[in-house]
């Protein structure tokens, strides 16, 4: 309370409902491209989530989702790549594939 009066100011806010969400966000990718040490990465999201490929963010992410992505060239031998799509809200999806680069 107030010292001057009877009430504080009034505050006013919005409460958003989070329903029963799993917390996992659609990523579908497409089959990996091998161009000698690099690898083409292409696959679809959600719309505005940011998509990360080992740890390196991808740059454009496409409106309606869509996003493509050149790997720095990698090492010969056994590589695990990493894509991991998050939304605003959180929302997780990971998924992982071992390539050997020969």
């Amino acid at each position: 309370l107030d010292k001057e009066s009877a009430e504080s100011e009034k505050n006013r806010f919005t409460v958003i409902a989070k329903g029963n969400d799993s917390g996992a966000i659609a990523l579908a990718l497409d089959p990996f491209v091998q161009h000698g040490h690099v690898i083409e990465l292409t696959g679809k999201t959600e719309v505005g989530a940011r998509v990360m490929v080992n740890g390196h963010e991808v740059p454009v992410v496409g409106t309606d989702g869509s996003f493509h992505y050149f790997t720095p060239p990698l090492r010969t031998g056994e590589t695990l790549i990493t894509v991991t799509a998050q939304d605003t809200k959180g929302g997780v999806n990971t998924q992982q594939q071992k390539i050997v680069i020969q």
